[in-house]
């Protein structure tokens, strides 16, 4: 059917073979050549990093893939949480959707005709928070081919005006309503993954757990492919964020895309194996620190009580 083809925002820093890969993947996508495409590139922190910065800006001049190319070079350094929130808002300023990806996403063929199709399927569907494009390789037996889920994720994802304009930066009165509503539990999907303590105990960096839980306290779902359109290769170590190797979140990108009508309702069933994949790879981990951190403060208070 006829789509509206939405621009798409691309965060990078100083990154430039994830921004490359990141590219060369978006450069197999038929829709590239129809996308106006902001770059939203941070300013160097450290005098290290101007040698990759300016690798990155080369690559930006010299890619021509899209239909525009519209490209914001910071002249401060913003931090990743100020220039992917002041990019959003830039964007939706000017346009009612938005496609999010920082640069060390890698894509499938298929991402930005998955987007879009959707994008325009659900633009009038006011619960509907947003289109994520990553899955989390859970078990996939039974498991519908798109499925909707409470809340939102930052993966490779998409999102209208409408919906973004619910995003709050106040992690603490979104953890108080969370809290109000009876709900911890639901937010850590079933106590399967410690989001509301990563909400309460939120970086000054990170935005992420924010949206989510916009999401979450307005009743609005995200629609998940079974199968990822979005693989996150930043996670060797090299990334802002990321320190470690970390193979829990492989997966094999989407080798096809078929779009189908949903119903829009939370799917029980997809849930459930996100709360499987989250006890299996995470839950052993936070029952420990839980221990520590009971321990820390059994420490604290018989220190203040001598």
């Amino acid at each position: 059917f006829n789509i509206m083809i939405s621009p798409l925002a691309i965060f990078a820093y100083n990154r430039p073979e994830y921004l490359k890969k990141c590219l060369n993947s978006l450069k197999l996508n038929k829709l590239s050549c129809q996308t106006i495409t902001y770059f939203f590139i941070d300013y160097p922190k450290l005098e290290k990093d101007f040698q990759n910065y300016n690798k990155v800006i080369q690559i930006v001049r010299d890619t021509n893939i899209f239909k525009k190319k519209i490209v914001i070079q910071r002249k401060s350094n913003f931090g990743l949480k100020r220039n992917i929130l002041n990019g959003i808002e830039y964007v939706l300023k000017k346009n009612k959707t938005i496609i999010v990806l920082e640069d060390d996403l890698y894509l499938s063929k298929y991402f930005l005709d998955y987007m879009n199709k959707y994008l325009n399927f659900f633009k009038n569907s006011k619960n509907i928070a947003s289109i994520h494009g990553y899955c989390y390789p859970i078990d996939k037996k039974n498991l519908n081919n798109f499925f909707l889920l409470r809340g939102a994720d930052c993966w490779g994802w998409a999102t209208w005006r409408r919906a973004w304009r619910y995003y709050n930066d106040d992690n603490l009165l979104l953890a108080k309503k969370i809290k109000n509503m009876k709900e911890i539990e639901e937010f850590n999907f079933n106590n399967s993954f410690n989001y509301y303590d990563m909400l309460v105990n939120r970086s000054s960096s990170t935005w992420a757990i924010n949206w989510y839980a916009s999401a979450f306290t307005k009743n609005m779902l995200t629609l998940y492919p079974k199968n990822s359109h979005v693989k996150n290769i930043g996670n060797s170590g090299l990334g802002t964020h990321s320190n470690k190797i970390d193979k829990r979140f492989d997966v094999s990108l989407s080798k096809n895309f078929k779009f189908e009508k949903l119903t829009i309702t939370e799917d029980i069933n997809a849930r459930k194996k996100f709360e499987q994949f989250f006890k299996y790879n995470f839950k052993k981990k936070y029952i420990f620190l839980k221990k520590i951190y009971k321990f820390i403060f059994f420490v604290k208070k018989l220190l203040f009580k001598n």
